[in-house]
């Protein structure tokens, strides 16, 4: 007679704040504890979970997105930022800048761009986030101008048009509103605004279900992604993977490392992408994300090492 050994796996999960160090506990069984989940297919031989979980430090929340493997894990963050305390309550007073909170602040915003002259992301729930700002600009009373229009476009459209145009002295903005989310942006040619009124639809669609973290490396990323590639008009659904696929802000890891200098060849072949850049990502020193950051250059192939990427783990070639 033998006796089969089975691994108990706990369902009890603990990770570090990535802003304060702090422990977050949550439960994967128990969906009080956690925000949301997001379940992702075969990543590179593993079944990978986004878990969004969150605790309240000074005033303010703490959320998370962390990866979890089917062992629940811990795998990397893909992300972290604060929110207002005072989301769950009520909407507060765009007027009164003392209760909103201004996302990153400790990073400069953009302050050139061959895409943007201004870019601001602002929830009425009470955050801001400054992307890219003329130097000459003040926020507070660009913003509390902006507002008092959309008030009066509300009296005068049953249904306000999508991209909304307000003029502010001499800038001209284009103002999407999805919900709580506003996404306010100047262009430096006019242009832009009538090719890229689709992605920013979605964009903002996307912040406001929380699809698209509120992160000043994401829109950085996108601001290079416009200037070197032709993505937004052909392409729009890679451009908007990039800003919130959450695989591609973890670093890759495989059960067979040893596979990995034996398959490059032939995919660097392949697909025409250097070795080097494989083997960065395969062996897991950048994340998708983490690379474009650090090699800026290489956003202008975002297209073939994103498909490459795809070919790697749909064919398991590491599994």
């Amino acid at each position: 007679m033998s006796s089969k050994i089975t691994k108990t796996i706990t369902t009890g999960v603990q990770v570090k704040c990535k802003l304060c160090d702090a422990n977050i506990i949550f439960d994967v069984n128990d969906s009080a504890s956690f925000l949301s989940k997001t379940e992702h297919q075969n990543f590179f031989g593993m079944m990978l979970v986004t878990y969004r979980v969150q605790h309240i430090v000074n005033g303010e929340k703490h959320l998370n997105a962390v990866l979890i493997d089917q062992q629940n894990l811990f795998r990397g963050y893909i992300d972290a930022y604060k929110i207002p305390i005072m989301q769950e309550e009520k909407k507060v007073d765009l007027a009164d800048f003392r209760n909103y909170l201004i996302l990153e602040e400790e990073i400069y915003p953009l302050t050139s761009s061959d895409i943007f002259t201004n870019f601001f992301i602002i929830n009425t729930t009470g955050w801001i986030l400054e992307v890219a700002k003329l130097a000459s600009i003040n926020t507070e009373a660009v913003l509390r101008s902006i507002f008092d229009k959309i008030e009066e476009s509300k009296t005068i459209y049953e249904n306000i048009p999508q991209p909304l145009n307000i003029k502010v002295a001499n800038l001209e903005f284009y103002i999407w509103i999805e919900g709580s989310t506003h996404v306010m942006v100047t262009f430096q040619k006019k242009k832009d605004t009538f090719e890229l009124n689709e992605l920013f639809e979605r964009i903002t669609k996307n912040i406001e279900n929380n699809e698209i973290i509120p992160k000043k490396r994401i829109f950085k990323i996108l601001d290079t992604i416009l200037q070197v590639t032709d993505l937004a008009e052909k392409n729009p659904d890679i451009i908007l993977r990039l800003l919130s696929d959450d695989l591609y802000y973890s670093k890759i890891k495989t059960r067979y490392p040893e596979r990995i200098m034996e398959i490059i060849p032939k995919i660097s072949k392949r697909h025409s992408i250097p070795k080097s850049i494989l083997v960065d990502l395969l062996f897991g020193k950048y994340s998708l994300i983490e690379l474009f950051e650090e090699k800026p250059e290489l956003i202008t192939e975002c297209k073939q090492i994103t498909e490459t990427l795809d070919f790697i783990n749909r064919r398991k070639l590491l599994v």
